[in-house]
């Protein structure tokens, strides 16, 4: 993974660790932190100063395809092919609550910055909604033909 400051093109840091693949990235509300999640299942947190790698989180069974910081907190929402949403403090990649329910890879996801929402998309085409506080499942939207465009 590469970072470059765009005005100039010149590369600032680069940062290596992952073994596969980098699906998404995240930089956390104060730009010192960078989250990257890899098709290695592995969530590694970046010093986006330094380049140097803090933690890396290993809590899923399949690639990880998405993930975001969850407002100006430290916490950080994640989801995966494995049909789980998770979410996690960076700081110490503790993993507090998850979403389950999805029945494919989920491909999509969002949170509100409260954490009071969660919604994400699975390759089955199918939406749900969970209230972010207790990872109760509050609703599932599925689409009206019998199969999703892929």
């Amino acid at each position: 993974m590469k970072c470059f400051n765009v005005q100039t093109g010149e590369l600032v840091n680069a940062f290596e660790g992952h073994t596969e693949h980098v699906l998404d990235v995240a930089w956390s509300a104060d730009g010192l932190s960078l989250a990257s999640a890899s098709a290695d299942k592995t969530v590694k947190i970046w010093d986006a100063i330094e380049g140097a790698q803090k933690r890396t989180i290993t809590s899923f069974e399949k690639q990880v395809t998405g993930l975001k910081y969850i407002g100006v907190s430290d916490n950080l929402a994640t989801c995966s092919g494995d049909k789980v949403v998770r979410l996690f403090q960076a700081s110490n990649g503790r993993n507090y609550r998850n979403m389950t329910g999805a029945e494919k890879f989920v491909n999509a996801f969002d949170v509100t910055d409260s954490e009071s929402l969660v919604i994400a998309g699975d390759h089955s085409g199918t939406v749900r909604l969970w209230n972010g506080q207790n990872g109760q499942l509050l609703q599932t939207y599925v689409p009206k033909t019998e199969t999703a465009p892929q």
